[in-house]
């Protein structure tokens, strides 16, 4: 999957996304990707997008309370 390839296939998709030059290569990506999580099992990617958590952690989002504790 590239953002490119989903947005030769989704014209609406590609307009709008059009409407942002400044956009980043990592945010368009993640319009992308919530553009194909809204067509739900309309999305070719679907039984793949439905594996992905929904929510994660990662070292960056701690607290300090949490970032202590791990020492």
């Amino acid at each position: 999957m590239t953002s490119e390839s989903l947005m030769l296939k989704d014209q609406k998709l590609s307009m709008s996304i059009k409407r942002y030059p400044n956009l980043s290569s990592t945010q368009i990506l993640s319009v992308c990707l919530l553009a194909e999580v809204s067509k739900a099992k309309g999305s070719w990617w679907y039984p793949y997008l439905k594996q992905l958590p929904r929510q994660y952690e990662t070292l960056s989002s701690f607290s300090n309370f949490e970032t202590q504790a791990l020492q």
